[in-house]
């Protein structure tokens, strides 16, 4: 009897290990990337994504999991079974994720200012960020553990003045911080800004400026920890990738994001850094 109970164990332990092994639980953050909540539940922008990369890697059992980026950073370098959908490649992060093959192409993030803002910003359409940041008159939001790659030096070369404001908060609270004159600016992507500002009904509120030091695009992955089990599920993330990245479907989850100009720069982009056309 006790050698019927002891396999029993022995089985119930390691179809629990193979479960574990076969869970991604995908980093979920907030709108528009992640819609968890509302009519518009399941359509943010990595949503999407995962739903159709999901749908090619059906042996895994897929779970959100909501959180800061922080937090996410501090999981994955303690090697926890959590992935992410959407992320730029650096060096930090290489130290402690592994990255999957390109998976999509963001064009650069942009500075965003209220409308009538505009003058203390020079009243032009480009703005340098190393003086922008060296200009303690103006307040400026950062959120914690997310990476602008070109930006990254230019922030922790000033990080600690009290006009650089580094927190944990996302896109949705600096977008009000914002609206209500509590910041001058924030950095973000174009179809971020929009969705925040139909979200608060701001749309004539804010504007956008060019950021001198960032390049017109960047290429983004998906990442898992830099362990035995991420290297394994990435491999597995690519295959799906390489079955994805050319389909129209795959490809409309961005491009009907977009303004008309941003749609040329962004097939154009695609199409020779994911498709090599």
């Amino acid at each position: 009897m006790q050698y019927i109970i002891n396999i029993s164990l022995v089985l119930s332990l390691f179809s629990h290990s193979v479960y574990a092994q076969k869970t991604i639980n995908w980093l979920q953050l907030g709108p528009p990337w992640y819609i968890s909540s509302g009519v518009d539940q399941g359509n943010g922008i990595v949503d999407q994504t995962l739903a159709l990369l999901q749908q090619e890697m059906l042996d895994y059992e897929h779970k959100p999991a909501p959180m800061t980026v922080a937090r996410w950073k501090k999981n994955t370098i303690a090697g926890k079974h959590l992935c992410i959908g959407l992320v730029y490649k650096t060096k930090k992060r290489q130290e402690h994720s592994i990255f999957s093959i390109p998976s999509n192409i963001l064009l650069s993030p942009r500075l965003i200012i209220r409308s009538d803002n505009k003058a203390s910003f020079g009243g032009k359409d480009r703005v340098s960020y190393d003086k922008l940041l060296n200009n303690k008159k103006l307040i400026g939001s950062f959120e914690s553990g997310r990476s602008e790659r070109a930006l990254d030096a230019i922030v922790d070369k000033y990080k600690g003045n009290e006009n650089i404001l580094i927190s944990s908060a996302g896109p949705n609270q600096f977008f009000q911080m914002l609206m209500k004159n509590r910041i001058d600016y924030m950095t973000d992507f174009p179809f971020v800004a929009s969705y925040l500002a139909k979200e608060f009904s701001n749309m004539d509120e804010y504007t956008t400026l060019s950021i001198d030091e960032v390049s017109p695009y960047g290429t983004v992955h998906m990442s898992c920890p830099k362990t035995v089990w991420g290297k394994a599920v990435i491999t597995d993330i690519n295959l799906a990738l390489e079955k994805l990245r050319g389909t129209q479907a795959y490809k409309n989850i961005f491009e009907k994001r977009l303004d008309p100009s941003s749609l040329v720069l962004y097939k154009q982009y695609y199409n020779q850094q994911l498709l090599n056309k």
